[in-house]
């Protein structure tokens, strides 16, 4: 194995017995801070909105009997204005993320659960979660520096 690596016996030997350098122990100590956001975060950090349904303008959501449909049910409908090709990309962001850190790959029982999920992501999302778009931090904080930045 030495002559792989290129170093002498001795070299590796003394390697072994020499202490932990400080570099180490500060990649140690990363490796557990890594390790409490991942955990945090519902198992999401570390790997590469409620409900209006979201569209690009396609003729069957724009019907009339779809629109009336939704109104019966009381549900908004997000729709892109003409030429607006980014009106909902923040919900399609949002229903994408949901989905990914909150459904796919879980089995729930019951309707309840899936509520209950849904009930602790949002504010989860909102408080705590760190957005790529906002410069990674959530979108609660965004808001507050941009309060203290003078925005309105």
């Amino acid at each position: 194995m030495c002559r792989v690596y290129g170093v002498t016996r001795a070299g590796f030997y003394a390697w072994r017995s020499r202490e932990r350098s400080e570099r180490e122990r500060q990649n140690e100590d990363l490796v557990a801070e890594i390790r409490a956001a991942h955990t945090e975060s519902r198992g999401t950090y570390g790997s590469p909105r409620a409900c209006p349904p979201a569209t690009d303008r396609g003729t069957e959501y724009a019907g009339t009997v779809f629109r009336r449909r939704l109104a019966e049910l009381s549900i908004t409908q997000s729709m892109n204005r003409p030429g607006k090709m980014t009106d909902n990309a923040f919900i399609e962001s949002f229903f994408h993320s949901m989905k990914a850190e909150i459904y796919h790959g879980v089995r729930f029982e019951e309707d309840g659960a899936i509520r209950e999920a849904l009930k602790r992501y949002v504010p989860f999302y909102n408080a705590d979660r760190l957005h790529s778009s906002l410069r990674y931090v959530s979108p609660a904080t965004f808001e507050q520096q941009a309060r203290g930045a003078g925005c309105q």
